[in-house]
């Protein structure tokens, strides 16, 4: 019942359930079965935690589940924002790039 997640978390949760254990790999996403102080789930333009639900589009907002179970702290708004721009960000730079990192100093833009 405390767990969140979106479909970047499928994969991991997939591999933790099914492979050996000390299996190493990659990913942006988390095991969702695992315990987490913090969870949350990225959707297009919104976060979900265990009570809240947050529109991360334009000046971001949030609402607690009518059945939380306790009064809920406001979520940063602007942390989950960074992050799921942070996570567009690298998804977006994994599919046209794939794993060549960026020069130092940043990514020079494309004309």
């Amino acid at each position: 019942p405390d767990a969140c997640g979106s479909h970047m978390d499928i994969t991991p949760t997939l591999v933790e359930l099914c492979a050996p254990a000390g299996f190493r790999y990659h990913s942006l996403g988390r095991d969702v079965l695992a315990p987490c102080d913090n969870p949350v789930a990225f959707g297009a333009d919104f976060a979900v935690g265990p009570d809240f639900v947050a529109d991360l589009e334009g000046e971001p907002r949030w609402e607690a589940f009518p059945d939380s179970p306790s009064p809920r702290i406001p979520p940063d708004t602007s942390a989950l924002r960074r992050r799921y721009r942070d996570l567009k960000g690298i998804s977006w730079w994994r599919a046209v790039r794939g794993a060549e990192m960026p020069p130092e100093g940043g990514a020079k833009r494309q004309p």
